[in-house]
């Protein structure tokens, strides 16, 4: 899959082939009229001179180049086509959970609100999570590996959270509003949720038949590098940063405000996120989404470009265009700028060809330029076009 520059080119190449067929037929005959002795040898010159290596390599050896360049910086270019996208989307957007934080929360409270005590609490809610990929269910299968409890019927509800059976009885893990039908600031459980939401944690709630059982708050650290990298996409021109999570809205824009992002939106569902998304679109906005859930897939297959960790879920990787091999999420910076110098690297490179046979293609039909010395020029503008590209292997 190619940037839109390369499917312009192989277009034209189209009519440059038939163009040079013309001239070449055009030669031959002006040549056989006035000079039979010339006409085959200038006729071959124009052939050669013409032949379009450099035009055909223009594209594919910097994107060969380039993607081996992208691997080197810990990226992984999945679908080519989305380098345009990369070097011209003016308006990033992030997911919370997992891509602007660590995506390792710790759990740091847990408030007993039915029958159940602690530990039993917890075990439930291991056992809910045991098939989640998402990192609170992970954060709680670290802490308990192996909860003994039997689940049925598993269901995972995105952005809302786990529904199952627990000895015939209906289970549930997730946010407040799907986990206890619980409004923050509403009731002894709504104000434990408001609080810990005050404090920038994030909130699941699991409920049983005889309602909330258990409220536990969970922080989850920022990521190394967040406020660098940030930065370093406002110095390469991005002016518009946007938060999209399902997270509690306040938490959200805790986190908005100490990274300094004031377009933040909190309790998203995935099609939430995704009319957001194509809404934007529409008014001719190129987006570029970073995610790494399930929650985040839709909107990842929609953006014109999508980033994840190769730690992410599954589906959130196969939704996307590029994938950072390690955690460093700086790496975004300089995949931005690798993308803008592969496609400079392209215009130079068919600019250059098409410039060569423009200049060179006089001369061969003229009879000033012979076959082996069109061999040897067009050789040295396919080397032109190679040498051009190796470029980019350079760091920049």
């Amino acid at each position: 899959q190619r940037p839109r520059v390369a499917l312009l080119a192989e277009r034209a190449a189209g009519w440059f082939v038939a163009a040079l067929l013309v001239i070449a037929a055009c030669t031959a005959v002006i040549w056989w009229q006035v000079n039979p002795a010339v006409w085959l040898t200038s006729t071959i010159a124009v052939l050669i001179v013409t032949c379009p290596c450099a035009l055909a390599m223009a594209t594919p050896v910097a994107l060969t180049v380039s993607a081996g360049r992208f691997i080197g910086l810990g990226m992984l270019p999945l679908r080519m086509r989305a380098l345009d996208a990369l070097a011209d989307s003016k308006l990033f957007v992030f997911d919370k959970t997992g891509t602007l934080t660590a995506g390792q929360p710790v759990l740091v409270s847990l408030v007993t609100t039915g029958t159940l005590d602690r530990n039993a609490c917890l075990r439930h809610a291991a056992a809910l999570s045991a098939d989640s990929e998402h990192p609170l269910a992970r954060s709680l299968k670290k802490l308990i590996p192996l909860p003994g409890i039997s689940v049925e019927q598993l269901e995972n509800m995105p952005g809302a959270g786990i529904r199952a059976r627990i000895d015939a009885q209906e289970w549930r893990l997730g946010i407040p509003d799907f986990a206890g039908h619980v409004a923050a600031g509403e009731g002894d459980v709504g104000h434990i949720v408001e609080r810990a939401r005050q404090q920038g944690q994030t909130v699941s709630v699991l409920s049983g038949p005889r309602g909330v059982e258990a409220v536990m708050a969970f922080e989850d650290p920022l990521r190394p590098q967040v406020e660098n990298m940030l930065r370093g996409l406002g110095e390469t021109g991005v002016d518009q940063l946007a938060i999209l999570s399902g997270d509690a809205t306040t938490a959200v824009a805790r986190l908005g405000a100490r990274l300094g992002i004031a377009d933040c939106h909190g309790a998203m569902s995935p099609q939430q996120k995704l009319a957001w998304t194509r809404k934007r679109q529409s008014r001719g906005v190129t987006v570029a989404m970073f995610g790494d859930g399930i929650n985040d897939a839709p909107t990842l297959a929609a953006a014109d470009v999508s980033v994840s960790f190769t730690g992410a879920t599954d589906l959130a990787n196969t939704s996307s265009d590029f994938l950072v091999l390690g955690n460093d999420i700086n790496v975004l910076v300089q995949a931005r700028r690798l993308a803008r110098r592969t496609r400079r690297n392209i215009r130079q490179n068919l600019a250059w060809a098409a410039s060569y046979n423009l200049i060179a293609v006089p001369f061969a039909a003229a009879g000033l330029i012979p076959p082996w010395g069109a061999a040897i020029g067009m050789s040295l503008s396919s080397l032109l076009v190679v040498m051009n590209a190796l470029r980019l292997q350079r760091a920049a």
